[in-house]
């Protein structure tokens, strides 16, 4: 199963350093050649974290690669800034959004450690769903997430 809503989960979150409090897009050290790109880069994030909450999947996708030019990440399927912990703000998995669709998760996660990605569910009465899966890079931008 090809994981593209992962990356581009991973995607916006180097997009929301500032808003969320991540300091990924520092390590990003993106080439801003002027205060107008810095500029550009901002609005485009208060634009996709916008799209986001409203689900908004085209634009969603079309903000991220207006994004993409800026960050210095030549190789994000392998990338070595992936490996944490991630707040999941928006997916295209049908699986995982039924959880939060119904308010039946609070906050959740993915933790990308090497070439293994776990998708944390915790429950709003207790309790919590973990799927996890190994990770296989395709390319320099698709990964593929084979369940086993």
């Amino acid at each position: 199963m090809m994981i593209r809503s992962i990356i581009l989960v991973i995607l916006l979150q180097h997009c929301f350093d500032s808003t969320l409090g991540f300091s990924l897009f520092d390590s990003w050290k993106a080439p801003f050649a002027t205060a107008v790109d810095r500029k550009r880069v901002d609005e485009l994030k208060d634009l996709l974290l916008t799209k986001c909450e409203i689900g908004d999947r085209e634009m969603v996708e079309k903000v991220i690669a207006d994004l993409v030019p800026f960050s210095a990440v030549s190789n994000p399927s392998t990338s070595a800034a992936l490996q944490k912990k991630w707040l999941l703000l928006w997916t295209t998995e049908k699986e995982i959004n039924l959880f939060s669709d119904w308010n039946l998760s609070g906050d959740i996660t993915q933790t990308i450690d090497g070439a293994v990605l776990q998708n944390c569910i915790p429950f709003q009465s207790g309790g919590y769903l973990s799927v996890e899966g190994s990770l296989e890079p395709s390319g320099e931008t698709r990964t593929f997430f084979p369940i086993y």
